[in-house]
């Protein structure tokens, strides 16, 4: 028997984490200038339109039933980096967010497609 999921739950759950990084991304691509100095402190000031770029082009995907995998894929790819940049630069506090955000968007996609994870759960013919 086929497990039914809510779009509209996963609508919203995506929808939540997918602000954070569109505002970071924005702050990114703008310019403002608290985001450039925390990038230029961890050496990455210069890459911050394509740090913001493909930030905004993972949670795209993510957020495109078609391109789901892909996007599910570059944003554990993208968190996890921002996680290892925190972690090199001796600040453990600011791994937090990119943290939670990770596990949240595991959360929604294990809820999504539990048969990404748990393959004995799909039907038998």
């Amino acid at each position: 028997m086929r497990r039914k999921t809510n779009p509209i739950f996963i609508l919203v759950a995506v929808a939540i984490g997918a602000l954070p990084l569109f505002i970071s991304a924005f702050y990114k691509l703008s310019g403002q200038e608290a985001m450039h100095q925390a990038l230029t402190e961890r050496g990455l000031g210069e890459h911050a339109i394509l740090i913001g770029s493909l930030e905004i082009l993972s949670v795209l995907l993510y957020a495109l039933p078609a391109t789901q995998t892909i996007g599910f894929f570059l944003l554990n790819a993208y968190l996890g980096g921002a996680i290892a940049v925190e972690l090199a630069g001796d600040k453990l506090g600011d791994t937090l967010a990119p943290m939670f955000l990770l596990v949240f968007f595991w959360a929604i996609t294990l809820y999504k497609n539990p048969t990404w994870f748990l393959p004995s759960l799909e039907e038998k013919n």
